[in-house]
């Protein structure tokens, strides 16, 4: 699941820095903005329904998606240096 859901992330920052100008700031926003809708849906959905604490929650899911905000900032600054 993880490597899928990699990949659809990545396939989805690629679409979007097609529609936006890739630059790192625009990177921080979208990586920022799907990180807080996740933690959001999570909070409100995943956590009523598993029982998890919200510290085993960071532990074993929460922070795995610190990797949006550090894929789209990475793909903005490539793709910036890039054009």
């Amino acid at each position: 699941m993880t490597i899928i859901a990699g990949g659809a992330g990545a396939l989805l920052l690629v679409l979007a820095f097609r529609q936006i100008g890739p630059t790192v700031q625009s990177g921080v926003a979208i990586g920022g903005y799907w990180l807080a809708i996740n933690w959001v849906l999570d909070f409100l959905i995943l956590l009523p329904i598993s029982g998890m604490s919200a510290g085993a929650y960071f532990y074993d899911i929460g922070l795995r998606y610190l990797l949006i905000p550090i894929m789209a900032v990475a793909i903005g600054k490539v793709a910036k240096g890039r054009s």
